[in-house]
Formats: C-alpha cells, structure tokens, sequence
C-alpha cells in the first residue's frame, strides 16, 4: 500500500513537466525566434535552415559559431507572450514570470506592486 501512495504521488508530481507544451531546447527556440525554420537533415539532426538556403547546427548559430551570421535583433516581447530569458526581453515595465511547473515557458507580465515600483525606478537609470 505505502508503495503504490509513493508511485501514484511521483506520477503526480511529474505529470506537468510531460505535458507542457512550449518547452523547447534553447538553440531551436533561438533559431525560430529569429524567423528561421528548423528542419532535419539527412543525418536525422535539426538544422536551424536560413532564407537563403544554408544552413547551420542551432547550437552553433545560438553561440555564433556558424560561418555565417543570421542573427537579427528583434522587439521586445508583449504581456502574456512567451519569453526566453536567455535570449529575449521584455517590454518596459514587464518582467518574466515565475515558470509554475520545470519545463513551463516564463511569460511577460507585469510585476506585483512593490516590485513594479522599484523596476519602474530603476528603468529611470537605463
């Protein structure tokens, strides 16, 4: 009996990091983000494949180790849309949220009270 409480609380417990959806590894969500599309390669590996046809490794072009370089700046993330901390920002006066779950995507929102405050006073500094 103690057994089975234990597996059916670790089902639980780890049900949400399964079913989150947006979760992606860093390189390819960089790459899309960018405008790109990824696609597999003869060898069954993601390429991060640009307008020109060429193509390169998302890891490689996430640290800008391709031949060439395709990165573009782009704009600042809206309230509720996803954001990839590693790579991205939010609008002024929004910040990441705190993912609920482990592989939960972080989204633009704007901070509780005293917090929005104080970013809002610090965003006076930039």
């Amino acid at each position: 009996m103690k057994s089975s409480l234990i597996v059916i609380a670790l089902f639980l417990l780890f049900v949400p990091i399964v079913f989150s959806e947006d979760a992606k590894p860093v390189p390819i969500a960089y790459c899309e983000h960018m405008g790109y599309e990824i696609q597999i390669d003869s060898e069954n590996k993601p390429v991060c494949v640009f307008e020109d046809g060429t193509s390169c490794n998302p890891s490689d072009f996430y640290y800008g180790n391709c031949s060439i370089d395709k990165r573009k700046d782009t704009a600042p993330r809206k309230e509720r849309e996803s954001v990839y901390v590693e790579f991205e920002k939010c609008e002024e006066g929004l910040i990441p949220s705190e993912p609920k779950y482990l592989l939960d995507q972080p989204v633009c929102e704007n901070p509780p009270g005293a917090l929005k405050k104080f970013f809002n006073f610090l965003s006076g500094f930039f």
